[in-house]
């Protein structure tokens, strides 16, 4: 801030009036406070998901959502903190207060209870079975019997229509097995786990 001289108020003998001087400091003080609060500091939640929202090994965050986010804080002057973890430590922080923002949250009438939503639809979120080459699921009752990898805390594993819900009200028995992501999943898959 540039502060003219003249704004200041000189007595006869030359010295600065001292009330002037004071109201000069008092609201230099005042904008570099201000300046300080204009910026805001967000914890995200982060896990990896690609291409939605990824991790690499030199931790760097990159997708979909990072890109989005981070012009959101560059129009509202945020410092974003990425915070990494799997989906379900990253939820777990954001019920505890530790993020203030998780990116990749699908709307469901029970997280609208929990969470503020943004009103615009980012992306579709759809589920799909993947199997081994010599495995052929054409419906859901072709689960029988099988082990099926999903990813821990998804809606398309436990939310309503998610993949245990659509199990149970079939009665299809299968073997879940949880994961922490999608590419250990997809890990189990090719290893015949």
């Amino acid at each position: 801030m540039i502060v003219s001289w003249r704004a200041l108020r000189w007595d006869k003998t030359g010295r600065c009036q001292f009330g002037s001087l004071v109201t000069v400091v008092l609201l230099l003080c005042a904008l570099t406070s201000l300046s300080g609060i204009a910026q805001e500091t967000i914890r995200v939640g982060v896990y990896n998901n690609p291409p939605k929202v990824e991790i690499d090994d030199a931790g760097i965050i990159s997708g979909l959502f990072p890109g989005l986010i981070e012009h959101i804080a560059a129009q509202e002057n945020w410092i974003l903190q990425y915070v990494p973890g799997t989906w379900t430590e990253s939820m777990d922080r954001l019920d505890r207060g530790e993020i203030d923002l998780m990116v990749d949250v699908a709307y469901t009438i029970p997280r609208q209870a929990l969470y503020a939503f943004n009103e615009e639809t980012i992306l579709v979120n759809w589920g799909t079975v993947y199997t081994r080459q010599e495995i052929d699921v054409l419906s859901l009752t072709d689960l029988e019997g099988l082990r099926v990898a999903v990813m821990r805390g998804s809606t398309h594993t436990v939310d309503p229509g998610g993949i245990m819900d659509l199990a149970e009200r079939f009665a299809i028995r299968c073997i879940f097995i949880e994961m922490d992501n999608y590419s250990e999943v997809f890990h189990a898959l090719a290893t015949g786990d």
